[in-house]
């Protein structure tokens, strides 16, 4: 038998990929950018300084002129708001790991305590059921308000009238 032979065409040529078209465009239009954007921050720099150089001449005497008022106002807020802002960043800092552990502790016992009361609704319902823990709650007694016996009687005759003295001679 003889060997097939297989002969291989090509009919599609490969063509590259798209990105390969992007890059000289993207690298113009960056260096295009550059070179305008240092263009324009060039020009606007020159005249800034055209326009601030006379501000320049007069600004010294200025905050010569001014010293006073800056420095009382920076004595002012130094005094009324910036040492109490430190002050107050320093207290919160120094009592930070005491409200840390009392919210924890505070967070904790909530979660104890109400995870005891479910623990006992749980423990009486599975002793006395469903109608008999009703029941109990039911006849837990209210706290009835009695008024303690030290200053409370008040003699309400005598209260808001004048007594009248009698003076026989």
């Amino acid at each position: 038998m003889a060997s097939p032979t297989v002969s291989v065409s090509p009919t599609v040529q490969a063509t590259p990929p798209p990105i390969l078209q992007l890059l000289p465009l993207l690298s113009r239009t960056f260096s295009a950018s550059v070179s305008a954007s240092s263009y324009i921050a060039r020009n606007v720099s020159s005249v800034l300084s055209l326009f601030l150089t006379p501000l320049t001449l007069v600004l010294p005497a200025v905050l010569y002129v001014l010293a006073p008022f800056i420095v009382t106002s920076q004595i002012l807020l130094d005094a009324f708001v910036i040492i109490p802002y430190r002050a107050t960043i320093y207290i919160l800092q120094a009592i930070y790991p005491l409200y840390v552990f009392v919210g924890v502790a505070c967070i904790c016992g909530a979660l104890l305590g109400f995870g005891a009361r479910q623990t006992v609704k749980g423990i009486v319902w599975v002793i006395l059921g469903d109608r008999s823990a009703q029941t109990l709650e039911a006849k837990v007694p209210q706290q009835q308000h009695t008024p303690s016996r030290v200053g409370t009687q008040r003699r309400s005759s005598m209260k808001g009238k004048r007594r009248s003295v009698k003076i026989e001679g």
